[in-house]
Parts: C-alpha cells; structure tokens; sequence
C-alpha cells in the first residue's frame, strides 16, 4: 500500500470509490442521487479551488474532528 498526495490522474478512480462505498453503505438513498452527485464530489469534494488535495478530516463536520 501506497500513500501519497491525491493526484489529478486519480480523481476518477477515487469518486468510482466514493460512488459505490456510499452507494452500498447507503442503499436506503437512491442511486440516482450518488450518480448526480458524482460531478460535485471530483470537483469540489477532492479538490479546492486552488487546485491542492483536500484531507478528508478537513471536510468531516466539526464534532467528528474530535473539537
């Protein structure tokens, strides 16, 4: 296993990732809404609008960074 900085060449793999754990983790939600929400999670979610990695702990909610 490697770990490393979220590259460009890995945002499609990453969101087919994010799409079918959540698709699965929450089969309660349609799959239509992870589908519309595929765009989004490349572009916003992965990536800031400076174009850096963003870490997964900077997008959890507050109580679950442990503040």
């Amino acid at each position: 296993m490697e770990i490393r900085l979220l590259e460009q060449k890995d945002i499609a793999e990453v969101v087919e990732l994010w799409y079918e754990t959540s698709r699965k983790a929450h089969d309660f939600i349609p799959a239509e809404y992870w589908l519309a929400n595929r765009k989004n999670m490349a572009e916003i979610y992965l990536l800031s609008k400076a174009g850096f990695p963003k870490s997964i702990i900077n997008s959890l909610p507050r109580a679950q960074k442990g503040n």
